[in-house]
């Protein structure tokens, strides 16, 4: 009990010895560090539904706007599980082309189980322009085989906010059955700017 009684005595006299302060004096107040937050932009997000709405694609907006029009990359074998898209496919020879609902102007064109594109006469955007399809096209090929790019001309217009659905198909090359085809989802949403 006597040690005990000392300790305290000397923590009441020296209580600079449980701050780690060896000077017993408090150092001066000092004002927070303001951090910048980082810019937000809008990112746009290519989104696979028939691959567990895996994310195959993004780019951002310039963090002064979305006043002109950006461009997507994505290779349309993520948009599928599985090898529904073999490795080599020429996209010249078998052209890839998109369709959305959104753009379909006429009534037959809008059958949502086609995603706008239930025959040729419909709006779609074709990475060979020779084989049909928008003109100017939307959707480029990147290298001939998988790589696409899809431009989207109003990144400003709120039906990005909301998202677009889609679907990519792969003509058939020996017109021997439907095109195969998969669902896309496009949308924008505000990130953090990372360039």
């Amino acid at each position: 009990m006597g040690f005990n009684l000392v300790l305290l005595f000397c923590l009441a006299i020296f209580p600079s010895v449980l701050s780690g302060n060896p000077n017993g004096k408090r150092p001066a107040p000092r004002a927070p560090v303001l951090t910048k937050p980082a810019p937000k932009a809008w990112k746009f997000h290519v989104i696979a539904l028939e691959n567990h709405n895996k994310t195959i694609g993004s780019t951002f907006c310039p963090v002064t706007g979305c006043a002109s029009a950006i461009s997507l990359t994505f290779d349309i074998r993520d948009t599928c599980q599985g090898k529904c898209i073999n490795d080599f496919y020429n996209a010249m020879s078998s052209p890839i082309y998109v369709c959305f609902m959104y753009e379909q102007t006429r009534p037959d064109c809008k059958d949502p189980n086609y995603g706008g594109c239930p025959h040729w006469s419909c709006k779609y955007h074709s990475t060979w322009t020779r084989w049909g399809g928008e003109n100017p096209s939307k959707l480029t090929s990147v290298d001939w085989h998988t790589k696409v790019n899809y431009l989207i001309p109003d990144p400003w217009d709120i039906r990005w906010k909301k998202g677009v659905v889609g679907f990519v198909y792969r003509h058939n090359e020996k017109d021997s059955a439907f095109d195969g085809k998969t669902k896309i989802f496009i949308y924008r949403a505000l990130a953090e700017f990372t360039p």
